[in-house]
Formats: structure tokens, sequence, C-alpha cells
């Protein structure tokens, strides 16, 4: 889809002042996002040192164990029971194809 951008200005040109407004602003954030969007991209590709990960994302030491168990989990769940159903679903897909 080729856009002509003379035509295009044309039809803005006609909106009414809000509509103007409006469109102005919703250009600014999308140039804005795509800023950010590369910037942000950018430096995810930068090498960085240990240090520098350590300050970015503290980490504390576990003091209680059970701060690590999942609450997604039900506990009426059994896990032999999950490993089970696991086994039975990759049986059946291996025998489906």
């Amino acid at each position: 889809m080729a856009i002509d951008l003379r035509e295009l200005t044309e039809q803005a040109q006609q909106l009414p002042l809000t509509q103007k407004l409006e469109l102005i602003a919703i250009l600014s954030n999308n140039i804005a996002n795509d800023a950010q969007l590369q910037e942000a991209s950018q430096s995810f590709w930068e090498p960085r040192t240990i240090q520098e990960h350590s300050q970015a994302h503290p980490v504390t030491p576990v003091v209680n164990v059970d701060e690590l168990r999942s609450k997604a989990w039900p506990q009426t769940d059994r896990l032999d029971e999950f490993l089970n159903f696991l086994q039975d679903q990759r049986t059946t897909t291996l025998l489906e194809q």
C-alpha cells in the first residue's frame, strides 16, 4: 500500500482544528515511542559487565525457602499426577505424528 504524502497532507489540512491537534498528538506519541524503542533495543545489544548487571538487577539472598514456593500450583494437585499427564500428552503427540 503506497501512501501519497501530498494527498495525505491535503486531507490533513482539511481537518477541523481539534482533529489536526489530535493527529499531531498521535504522531508525536508514535515518534516518541519509536525513539524509545530504538534506544532500548540499542542498549540491549551493548555488552555489560557482571558488575553492571548486578547493579541494574540487585538480588537478595533467600532467607526462607517457602518464599520460592509457587502460589499458582494448587495444593490439591499432586506432582506425580502432573508428570503422568505430561508423559501421556507427549506419547499421544508422538503417536499422532
